[in-house]
């Protein structure tokens, strides 16, 4: 379908900029992700709306459009808990970590300094919060995924069991019928 076309053509952009951020070409890169922001946000996906914004808001960090990154990566926030993506959030609670340690870095007072240092923690509590919370949430998966496993090995083990004690129980009554055939003693006819 055409819809999926275009999610697939803003996918393709996204990772292009992504390349182009991993070689450090920023230009091109917020170029290919601002083409697969507008895609996603005509089509109204938001889970790539708040990928790309954040991806966005990062760069900017990069290139010192320290305002530019602080929307793009509220923006990408705000959609990402709207959504319940956790993931995602985490990205952009460390995305605001490096933004506010690096203005913290740059700050011309220390009360300026203190505030972001005091920013970067707040989210640097949120980010761990969620890692955390998807570090559970990954566990129980997996231990449910482990206790299903375990239940079917012991239905599998009682099944086998029971078939081999069906499977005694006939034996005996065969060797019973055997025997009873073997001990009853000839018919003769007398001619």
């Amino acid at each position: 379908s055409a819809m999926g076309n275009k999610s697939g053509m803003a996918i393709r952009l996204g990772n292009i900029g992504t390349v182009y951020m991993d070689q450090n070409d920023y230009p091109k890169a917020l170029v290919h992700y601002f083409l697969a922001l507008e895609i996603d946000s005509a089509l109204g996906n938001k889970s790539k709306i708040a990928l790309w914004l954040g991806n966005i808001g990062s760069l900017y960090t990069k290139i010192g459009e320290f305002e530019n990154a602080e929307n793009y990566l509220a923006r990408a926030l705000a959609v990402s808990t709207e959504i319940g993506a956790l993931f995602y959030q985490k990205s952009h609670h460390e995305n605001f970590v490096t933004l506010y340690d690096t203005l913290a870095e740059i700050s011309k007072s220390k009360t300026e300094m203190a505030k972001y240092y005091q920013l970067a923690y707040n989210h640097h509590k949120k980010f761990s919060a969620i890692s955390d919370s998807l570090f559970s949430e990954e566990k129980s998966k997996d231990i449910g995924k482990i206790e299903t496993r375990h239940k079917i090995e012991i239905d599998e083990y009682e099944r086998k069991q029971k078939e081999e004690q069906e499977a005694k129980i006939a034996k005996v009554e065969k060797d019973k019928d055997d025997s009873i055939l073997l001990t009853r003693e000839p018919c003769i006819s007398e001619y």
